[in-house]
């Protein structure tokens, strides 16, 4: 441990010791700031719901995309926000791909490194799918087979995560192209 090292861990441990003083003018600016984000939020999540209720076409979009389990309100308008037309893509390849969550491989003479997600597609619809992604492994029984298919074959946890998230995709393409809602029989097929 250098001179420097001690000297940090000293002050770090006489500021951990001494209790944090908090003036009562700072607590009142910090509540008042949080008062006002929340109504904010609340303000800005009324006028998304006004959104969708004056667009039935988006009203129904967000009532299918909110049949799979793992996709709420907040993602399905984050999806229906950040995608173009989702239904006007080709196949499942180029919307995975638009999102970023298309498999990279990389390889070089014989040497194979371990494949990951591209991103080079649209990070705040990634961002959109993360939490999803985890709740539907949880809660979703079709999601959770398939995380646990993947984690017998001993894939990372991060890469079961993106493999979710790309799967979470995959439903919303099938259940906005079709017009019909989740249906987790169709889906086992």
């Amino acid at each position: 441990m250098t001179c420097h090292d001690r000297r940090a861990s000293r002050a770090w441990r006489f500021a951990a010791s001494r209790p944090l003083r908090r003036s009562a003018a700072a607590v009142q600016r910090t509540q008042s700031a949080l008062r006002r984000l929340r109504s904010e939020i609340e303000r800005v999540e009324r006028e998304i719901g006004q959104l969708f209720d004056r667009h039935p076409p988006l009203h129904r979009q967000r009532e299918l995309l909110t049949s799979i389990p793992g996709i709420g309100e907040t993602t399905a308008a984050r999806i229906l926000g950040e995608m173009p037309n989702i239904a006007e893509f080709r196949n499942v390849k180029a919307v995975a791909a638009y999102a970023g969550l298309s498999p990279r491989h990389h390889e070089s003479g014989s040497i194979h490194f371990p494949s990951r997600i591209a991103k080079t597609g649209n990070a705040s619809l990634r961002t959109a799918l993360y939490f999803p992604a985890i709740s539907a492994m949880r809660y979703n029984p079709l999601l959770r087979r398939f995380a646990d298919r993947l984690r017998e074959r001993g894939k990372p946890s991060m890469t079961i995560i993106a493999a979710v998230m790309r799967k979470l995709l995959t439903l919303a393409y099938g259940v906005l192209k079709s017009g019909r809602s989740f249906n987790p029989a169709y889906a086992n097929a």
